[in-house]
């Protein structure tokens, strides 16, 4: 006998929630896998292991940008957190800091070419 077509429908919803689940983990995986990989490879002369690690959190949060196991705003948090938790970058001098030498060029510009009041 067939089955009634709500049950079908119901059925094929939860297959494909399956699919897109199972799809998520192995790219996420795949994005650990990457990263690990080039986290633990020997750090070649004159490059720092920080710099090292950097990279191999650097690459695996791009290509979880790309391949989106997780939404673009988790992807990124977990980034830095993996780069803060590692000491790959200290929170203090270089995660929460800002490019305050360009704000500060680009205030001193607005002020230096201010219009004078006639």
């Amino acid at each position: 006998m067939s089955k009634p077509a709500s049950q079908q429908g119901k059925e094929a919803t939860q297959e494909s929630t399956r699919t897109r689940d199972r799809k998520a983990l192995v790219s996420g995986l795949a994005c650990i896998a990457i990263g690990l990989v080039i986290y633990f490879l020997p750090v070649p002369d004159g490059v720092d292991a920080r710099g090292m690690h950097m990279l191999g959190i650097f690459v695996a949060t791009i290509v979880a940008l790309v391949l989106q196991p997780l939404p673009t705003a988790a992807v990124a948090i977990i980034g830095l957190t993996a780069s803060m938790l590692t000491g790959a970058m200290s929170a203090s001098k270089e995660a929460f800091t800002g490019p305050r030498e360009l704000v500060d060029l680009a205030h001193r510009r607005r002020v230096l070419h201010r219009p004078r009041a006639s």
